[in-house]
């Protein structure tokens, strides 16, 4: 695409500078093409005297303005941590992925509102063929701000510019339909065009509050995607020393702003000194090679011991049978205390001595129970 006449370096996708520089890039396209769009959409819907189109034109004006906050977004977002703020500012991106959707929403209430009114008061429509040329010629904007959206939100991962660009798919399907309803007015010589404009608005509301609920997931903080656990897993595992992993806590401050708490489970006959080198150097290798911030937690385990495995493995399957989700970790027989941690998922509500009631009908009596109850943080 255009940006290697634009970006310096255009191919070092994960320098922050040189993803900043796409997205301001990719707002500044949005700004001028929206702005071009929306004084021709607005001379031709004036003149043609169609709520229809005057909405479509109000509609590109706001998607101006959302490039206007995607732009300050990216802007923000590349700010360097300070002592308030010492995760940084990449969550700008979000913000600004959120407020473009609210706009939208407010854009499309305003016009359902004036299509319902035009719909019982109609106006005569005049179009001519030059309200069809400058439809088409909007069409082949916005499909061309798509792919410059979707290319540049997929190259640097942006769920900003992914938001854009749907919203421009939105844009090419409602000019296809205002296109078609001219076409039946034409024709049939009635007047939709109140009806038309509703249609759209309501399709534009629901498409953006989808977007919404996308833009405040990672705000709230929402699930991490299971190609992220899944790689961070088999990266843990992948070291010698590592036995397994459990309680993995990911926190995201924006893009390239990971932060992972793990336990890891070593052999319970490491000594202390070791299993802290160990530490130091799984810290030390997420860091340096995938620019991931990573605390390891310790968890010995002991592998000669035949009676405990034996009653893990025997627990483990026990506790299946309530559901095939339920595992456990950090297991431990003292004398006749069995001490462990079970992971319930979130639509099974048992308590710690729900389970004990449960496993010493099961095993023997005799044995102590220590449970405590956590939730999959995935």
């Amino acid at each position: 695409m255009f940006e290697k006449f634009f970006i310096k370096d255009y191919k070092n996708i994960n320098n922050s500078k040189v993803r900043n520089k796409y997205g301001i890039l990719a707002a500044i396209f949005g700004i001028t093409s929206n702005i071009l769009l929306f004084i021709l959409k607005i001379v031709i819907g004036i003149l043609s005297h169609s709520i229809t189109i005057i909405s479509d034109a109000f509609n590109s004006l706001s998607d101006s303005i959302s490039s206007i906050i995607t732009l300050l977004g990216f802007k923000l977002m590349n700010k360097k941590p300070t002592q308030e703020h010492p995760y940084g500012y990449a969550r700008y991106e979000y913000i600004a992925n959120m407020l473009v959707s609210i706009f939208m929403i407010v854009i499309a209430i305003l016009f359902i509102k004036e299509s319902i009114g035009k719909i019982f008061n109609p106006a005569e429509l005049n179009i001519s063929n030059i309200t069809f040329i400058i439809l088409i010629i909007s069409i082949i904007i916005k499909i061309l701000q798509y792919i410059v959206y979707k290319n540049i939100g997929n190259k640097i991962n942006s769920d900003t510019l992914i938001t854009v660009s749907h919203d421009s798919l939105n844009d090419i399907i409602n000019t296809s339909a205002i296109i078609f309803s001219m076409i039946i007015m034409n024709i049939f010589k009635i007047n939709i065009d109140g009806y038309v404009g509703l249609i759209i608005s309501i399709y534009i509301i629901i498409s953006s509050l989808l977007m919404l609920k996308n833009a405040i997931d990672p705000l709230i903080g929402g699930v991490p995607s299971k190609e992220e656990i899944n790689f961070i897993t088999k990266k843990l595992l992948s070291y010698d020393s590592i036995l397994g992993i459990h309680d993995l806590i990911i926190h995201n401050y924006g893009y390239n702003q990971d932060f992972v708490i793990v336990h890891v489970e070593i052999d319970a006959n490491t000594s202390f000194l070791d299993a802290h080198k160990i530490a130091d150097f799984i810290e030390e290798d997420f860091y340096n090679k995938l620019g991931i911030n990573i605390t390891i937690h310790m968890d010995p385990v002991e592998l000669d011991n035949p009676l405990q495995n034996k009653l893990k493995i025997k627990i483990e399957n026990i506790l299946k049978t309530i559901d095939n989700e339920i595992s456990i970790h950090d297991f431990r027989l003292t004398n006749n205390k069995i001490i462990f941690d079970v992971v319930l998922p979130y639509d099974i509500n048992y308590e710690e001595k729900d389970l004990v009631r449960y496993l010493k009908s099961n095993i023997n009596k005799n044995y102590k129970y220590e449970i405590k109850i956590d939730r999959p943080m995935y």
